[in-house]
């Protein structure tokens, strides 16, 4: 194994995380980058899909050289992670660990011959993250906090309350459809339907009163049916690691669409006046 670009003091650090990335089945190459025009990391570990770039540092800190790698794999989103190798000895401050996780930069530590994930890396493919100029109103603190869940802690939990929400936002729009006689319908009539009945009828010009027009569009009934499907999502069984990407990189794509389709049914909310 014969290193470059990475200092002297670290190269037993690097060969401890190759041999464990290794172990696991990875393939595994030195001082190659992402693609050409990617910084160059230490060992580049590739397994059914995602890229695992480590650069391993006698004294760890946020350089540079990793601090421009992490922005290009959040810039291209890629389905990869960045990890700082250090020894089980080496002083780390909290500011370098704040500093890491800003930018989803993980922690592995090297003692002897085992390599630990201290601070798991965020695959940037995954992290979703909504349009800031969406109007969220009383909605605005719930819809973030499920946003910070799905990045953090639960995917799956955070998808399916946002199913949640994005039902409960239609449901008060048809009630107010109905109390304000928008709808040819009493409120009781709505009460009993169920989320797809609920889109279908506020999308629908049949059951408006005269000189009511829908306050849901093609384009969004379109997307609100799309993303109910997202509780099918969740309870999906994959077989391999391949479906896993597969069933992860929609569950975001699932998950972008809640905030908005939460500010287009509260504006459409708004728009509804007796």
């Amino acid at each position: 194994m014969k290193f470059t670009l990475t200092p002297d003091e670290a190269q037993a650090i690097a060969e401890a995380v190759h041999a464990d990335l290794k172990r696991k089945h990875f393939a595994v190459e030195i001082e190659q980058p992402l693609t050409d025009d990617a910084p160059i990391p230490t060992l580049l570990a590739e397994r059914s899909g995602l890229s695992v770039a480590v650069e391993a540092q006698r004294k760890p800190k946020l350089t540079p050289s990793i601090r421009e790698l992490a922005v290009w794999t959040i810039r291209e989103r890629k389905y990869s992670q960045v990890y700082v190798a250090t020894d089980i000895d080496a002083t780390l401050s909290a500011r370098v660990l704040k500093d890491f996780k800003s930018l989803g930069v993980g922690l592995l530590v090297v003692d002897g011959n085992e390599v630990e994930i201290t601070h798991q890396a965020q695959i940037p493919a995954l992290v979703v993250t909504p349009d800031p100029n969406l109007k969220l109103g009383r909605c605005k603190t719930e819809v973030h906090a499920l946003v910070k869940q799905f990045n953090e802690v639960d995917r799956k939990a955070a998808l399916r309350e946002m199913c949640d929400l994005v039902e409960r936002e239609t449901d008060k729009l048809c009630r107010k459809l109905a109390s304000k006689a928008w709808f040819d319908l009493e409120s009781s009539a709505v009460d009993a339907m169920d989320w797809s009945e609920q889109i279908n009828i506020s999308a629908s010009k049949k059951r408006y009163t005269d000189g009511r027009e829908p306050v849901i569009g093609s384009a969004l009934k379109t997307d609100l049916d799309s993303f109910r499907s997202a509780r099918n999502l969740v309870n999906h069984k994959v077989k391999n690691k391949k479906e896993k990407q597969k069933l992860e990189l929609q569950f975001v794509e699932r998950m972008m669409m809640g905030p908005r389709l939460t500010h287009e049914l509260l504006a459409a909310q708004r728009g509804v006046k007796g």
